[in-house]
This record gives C-alpha cells, structure tokens and sequence, in this order.
C-alpha cells in the first residue's frame, strides 16, 4: 500500500469499486476491503475446489 504512488491507488480504487459490483456464479464475490498501515486486505467468497487464476 504505502508503495502505490497516487495514479496507481486511484486505479485500485476503481478495480475494487468495479469487482465489488460484479454479481455472477462464475466470479468470486468481494465482500470487503479493509486496509492496515502496509496492506490491504481483500476479503472474498470462499472458493471451493477451484482455482484463483
């Protein structure tokens, strides 16, 4: 987090916006994002039996 510069974290801001909206059975729900000091953390549907590519 504290290596994004501003372009990029505007950017991120607008990927989370866009995957928190995408309701479909084929794509991993984002419930929350919380962020601390040096991370941020995602927090998705579990993905069972499957792969996160």
């Amino acid at each position: 987090k504290s290596r994004l510069d501003p372009g990029d974290h505007k950017k991120l801001e607008r990927e989370i916006a866009v995957m928190k909206s995408l309701i479909h059975p084929y794509i991993i729900r984002l419930y929350e994002v919380m962020e601390s000091k040096n991370l941020i953390y995602l927090v998705t549907e579990y993905a069972a039996n499957g792969e996160l590519l």
